[in-house]
């Protein structure tokens, strides 16, 4: 026998839109049942909304009864921590970078990046693309850092052949003459 139940808004949003008759009916079962166990027969609509919501008091009740057994007895031995005998090694020490790299290059190479990457001039891009194209190409992904989409260029000679053809392609677009399309009138 328990002195309270909880009683969620899915079950009072369920129980809304019956008739009053079943409304009244549910509500005196759902609280028969939630507070004293007592199983109450109902028939139609109502048995089946209080099929959906018994489980849900079940797993109230049940937490209610695990509640009531007060946790861990109070006389059981408690885990207790191991002392650490290696306080000298766990003490927390700054991380001391003894790093002596030191770059004995004199040149710098403004064109190579860490991948191995090196930009293209506009000298190079003239035996795939125009001049024009060359510079579009240049201004396009000195802009972008070289990425294409989502991925850093390794090959600028491939990104060119692409460029072209993708420009070829465009152009070949703008300049194809549209087909005509079938009208009734043709067919006749």
């Amino acid at each position: 026998m328990k002195d309270s139940i909880v009683f969620y808004r899915s079950f009072y949003e369920a129980i809304t839109d019956l008739p009053l008759e079943n409304q009244l009916e549910l509500y005196d079962a759902i609280f028969s049942y939630g507070l004293n166990g007592n199983d109450v027969k109902l028939k139609g609509v109502s048995s089946s909304i209080f099929k959906l919501i018994k489980p849900q008091l079940d797993a109230n009740f049940k937490r209610f009864e695990n509640g009531n057994k007060g946790g861990r007895p109070k006389n059981q031995t408690e885990t207790k921590h191991k002392p650490n005998h290696n306080l000298d090694i766990t003490k927390h020490k700054p991380n001391v970078n003894d790093n002596d790299n030191v770059n004995d290059n004199d040149k710098e190479n403004v064109n190579v990046n860490v991948s191995g990457f090196v930009k293209p001039t506009l000298a190079d891009l003239e035996f795939i693309l125009s001049r024009k194209e060359a510079l579009k190409f240049l201004d396009h992904y000195d802009a972008t850092g070289w990425m294409m989409g989502r991925v850093k260029i390794k090959d600028w000679e491939a990104a060119a052949r692409k460029w072209k053809s993708n420009q070829y392609n465009n152009d070949q677009l703008n300049r194809a003459p549209r087909p005509k399309m079938a009208t009734k009138d043709d067919d006749e």
